[in-house]
This record gives structure tokens, sequence and C-alpha cells, in this order.
């Protein structure tokens, strides 16, 4: 009889309510398909709009956290942080997830950081820090399009030594989240399961 109840009540509950959360990538790259350059012109998604950017790590003399495929280091060799962005990318009116690993430059030269910009700065606009010897850290940011649009990814890096913030794994996922609401013909059949458990209850006294 027990197990009985356990497994009405567990019925009557999932009946009742019914919701879900999905995440879905739409953007997403690890540097790991391209050259590597001291400094890097840009490649596939991304164009280095403004002084220089490093592409290193395996394969290279800078492989500064090995087992990490290739990832930027975004105060370039001439000594001028550079700015790097992305491709336009379409995004539907909705709740979005950007994520991206940060490390710190791994070389004494103090905290570094890089502005993050989606959309211009509209979508979002972010300083990340990072300290000098801190490893790769995945870093997630909410944001909400209001009205469908195309947005570039801007990394902005900041400093002038030739050692700057480490970045990889840069991506964007959409959220769909819904909310738990009752299910179709759900309260019917969660009335029906109450019902049923009290009716057990009331025959177990008799």
């Amino acid at each position: 009889m027990k197990n009985i109840l356990t497994l009405l009540a567990a019925f009557c509950m999932l009946s009742v309510f019914a919701g879900s959360s999905n995440a879905a990538p739409i953007f997403f790259d690890n540097f790991d398909s391209y050259t590597p350059g001291i400094p890097w012109p840009g490649e596939g998604n991304w164009t280095v709009t403004e002084q220089s950017v490093d592409l290193i790590g395996v394969g290279t003399a800078w492989d500064l956290l090995p087992g990490n495929g290739l990832y930027l280091d975004m105060d370039g060799s001439t000594g001028n942080a550079g700015t790097i962005e992305s491709i336009s990318i379409a995004l539907a009116p909705g709740d979005y997830i950007f994520s991206y690993d940060i490390a710190g430059n791994q070389r004494g030269g103090g905290d570094d950081s890089v502005n993050i910009l989606i959309g211009g700065g509209s979508l979002l606009n972010v300083t990340s820090i990072a300290g000098e010897n801190v490893p790769f850290t995945t870093i997630s940011l909410p944001f909400t399009v209001a009205v469908a649009t195309s947005a570039t990814i801007s990394l902005d890096g900041v400093g002038g030594d030739n050692i700057g913030v480490l970045l990889d794994n840069i991506g964007i996922d959409s959220v769909d989240v819904v909310n738990v609401i009752p299910a179709p013909g759900a309260a019917l059949l969660g009335s029906l399961g109450i019902g049923i458990v009290g009716w057990l209850r009331r025959r177990r006294k008799l």
C-alpha cells in the first residue's frame, strides 16, 4: 500500500507541473584551427581591428598553460594591446549566455584586463580582470536581446607591455526557459490522482 501511495503521489506531481530549460550554441571558437602568430593577423571568425594580439599556446614557444590548445594573448608583441572583432552573429529575441575562459599573463606582469562588448556594448559591456598567475577560469555572463539583430563580439585588450590577459573558448548560447506551468489536462489528472490517494488511505483505516 505504501508503495502505491508513493507512486500515485509522484504521478500527481509530474502530471500537474511541467517545465524545462535548454541551451543551444549560437557561436563558439577555441582558436585551435587557426595558425598561431606573433602578432596574429586574425583568421576565420576574427579580425584584428586595432594594434596587435598574439595567438600562442600548443606548438609555439609560448605555451604558457599546456593542455589548452591555442589561445589569445590580448597584449600583442608590438607593445600595444589589441582589439579583435568577430563575424556578425544573428541573434533572435531572447536570453543568452556569453562565456569565455580567461587567465592571467603567467609572466609576472601584474593584473591584466580586457573590455568585452557585444553589439557595440548595447547588449553586453563588461571589463574582465585576471591576476597574473590565475589559470584559465570560465566566466559566464547573461544578456538579453529584445529585438532581432546581428551583432559582433569585440575583445579589447588593455595594456602595453607585450604580456596581456589570455582568452580562449569564446561562446554564445541561447537560453530557452519554459516556466513551470500546468501541463494540458494535468489539473484533471492531478485531481483524480489525489482523490485515489485519499480513497486508499480511508480504505486502509477500515
